[in-house]
């Protein structure tokens, strides 16, 4: 019974030593900065990636946006969070559609917004210039967390090139057309 108390605290140790010599892969800093900072809202973008405990850090109550060439074939042949979510949108097509964007209609989809919070590698401004003019509010490794104010003249001036300039909507969406009155019953 003593031997096996004794193996049993010699593996906790180790293990609790394996771990502080090789500390798990976390964004945990991002999460928590976003928590911080992040508004009601205010939509969350990952660019090429998929952090799964950001949302949980940062107790996001919106799905975030994952930005990733979905069309791609290789994608669904491997094992990894893009092939979970492209799964998982399999089951849900519709907020899929809403939640995985192509690169192409990234900048489009941030520019649109008031503010926008952007996870990604820093080479990943030279792809989207408006990134560069975005408050860096954390790092965490080679990751960033930018907060991206389309209202802001240098992120304005970046975003130019978006379908809206950059700006948030002026007007109300479009009303469906009217319908005709039911004639009466007799």
């Amino acid at each position: 019974w003593a031997a096996g108390l004794v193996a049993c605290a010699a593996v906790g140790l180790g293990t609790v030593a394996w771990l502080g010599v090789h500390p798990q892969k976390s964004t945990r800093p991002l999460g928590l900065a976003l928590l911080a900072q992040h508004g009601p809202g205010e939509p969350v973008f990952m660019l090429g990636r998929y952090d799964y405990d950001v949302p949980v850090y940062a107790a996001l109550r919106d799905p975030v946006f994952v930005v990733d060439d979905w069309a791609a074939p290789a994608l669904r042949r491997a094992d990894d969070w893009h092939r979970e979510l492209l799964d998982a949108a399999g089951f849900a097509p519709g907020p899929a559609a809403q939640a995985l964007l192509s690169r192409e209609a990234f900048p489009a989809a941030v520019c649109a917004t008031g503010t926008a919070w952007v996870i990604g590698t820093a080479a990943q401004e030279a792809a989207f210039p408006f990134l560069a003019a975005a408050s860096h509010v954390a790092t965490n490794g080679d990751v960033r967390l930018w907060k991206v104010d389309a209202s802001a003249p240098a992120v304005r001036s970046a975003c130019a090139g978006t379908p809206n300039g950059g700006l948030p909507r002026t007007s109300p969406p479009p009303r469906p057309a009217a319908r005709p009155p039911a004639p009466p019953d007799s």
